[in-house]
């Protein structure tokens, strides 16, 4: 297996090694509450699922946007 070293200053996403952590927390959180709320109505309308839309978005910004962040800070240093 290569062993790949990937350059701060180039790439598609260089431009998350600028912003401060709790930026990072902040704005992946958010965006995991949304995916997660559009998750929720469609399993609620489309599958007919029982769903507790507020509490699935709320799980999954917790799980994915929090933990998630807190797995890339750690590997970006």
């Amino acid at each position: 297996m290569e062993n790949r070293v990937y350059d701060m200053e180039k790439g598609q996403f260089a431009f998350l090694y600028k912003l401060p952590p709790k930026l990072i927390l902040l704005l992946s959180t958010i965006v995991w509450l949304a995916a997660g709320l559009l998750i929720g109505a469609v399993a609620k309308s489309l599958l007919g699922l029982p769903v507790n839309i507020e509490g699935m978005a709320a799980f999954i910004s917790l799980v994915m946007g929090y933990c998630g962040s807190v797995i890339y800070l750690i590997r970006r240093k």
